[in-house]
């Protein structure tokens, strides 16, 4: 079985062997402080409603990752950024959402939806709300406002469609900034759906033939898997041993 997500498939074709890496040896990554940061104010909305206690646990996990986490340095101070996020959240975004009480609320929801031949779509949704429709929103942590690349990004046309095969409904998408407190809904483009659906069959078609390429170049500075990449291109070297071109994932 081949399961694809939004973010394997871009790491697909943006490098394979990072894909290969990230499904293979997710414990190799090297978080940054910036993944660190998000995933700690994503946590913090998921488990709390109020400003006060969401910024005491984010300060705590802080802490308590620095503590743990050898790539940190000892004396690196919590961003002070936590307090714009979480404000923006609880104090813009928070009371618009399900305002009546009448919606279900689905926090974190995972997804799996069977796209044939072998492969299967999943996911996971922020926040899933549904009623007489369905809201779908993605938190993002990043302090610049999006633009219309970000609005466009794979992973929201990744929910719709899985969304729409699931329960046959058409949903509404949202980029909710944090930093601003400001959502964004998203312009579903029937091209971009019908290109997302074409992306997906190539990428399954090209993990069944078990082609896979390393890209390196500047993209390797922010890659989650440099080092073990690294390390395997020193070892070949160290070798004597010519550093392949191409690679398989199997």
């Amino acid at each position: 079985m081949i399961y694809l997500s939004a973010t394997f498939i871009k790491d697909f074709l943006a490098c394979s062997y990072r894909a290969k890496l990230r499904r293979d040896a997710p414990e190799s990554a090297i978080i940054n402080d910036e993944a660190i940061f998000g995933g700690i104010v994503h946590e913090a909305i998921e488990k709390f409603t109020e400003y006060d206690p969401a910024l005491e646990f984010c300060l705590s996990e802080w802490d308590r990752i620095k503590n743990t986490n050898n790539f940190m340095k000892e004396d690196k101070k919590p961003p002070k950024s936590f307090r714009k996020m979480l404000q923006g959240y609880f104090e813009k975004i928070y009371p618009n959402l399900n305002p009546d009480g009448f919606k279900k609320v689905r926090l974190e929801h995972k997804f799996e939806v069977s796209w044939g031949k072998g492969v299967t779509l999943i996911g996971k949704m922020d926040r899933v709300e549904t009623g007489d429709f369905t809201e779908i929103y993605d938190w993002k942590t990043s302090m610049k406002p999006p633009d219309i690349y970000d609005l466009s990004d794979l992973q929201f046309y990744i929910y719709y469609i899985a969304h729409k095969m699931i329960h046959g409904d058409e949903p509404t998408v949202y980029y909710g900034h944090v930093y601003s407190g400001m959502l964004h809904r998203i312009d579903i483009n029937p091209d971009l759906v019908y290109n997302t659906e074409r992306l997906v069959d190539h990428v399954a078609a090209r993990l069944a033939s078990g082609e896979a390429y390393r890209v390196t170049g500047y993209q390797c500075r922010s890659c989650f898997y440099r080092m073990p990449c690294y390390n395997e291109i020193r070892i070949n070297e160290l070798d004597n041993r010519t550093i392949p071109e191409r690679t398989t994932l199997y």
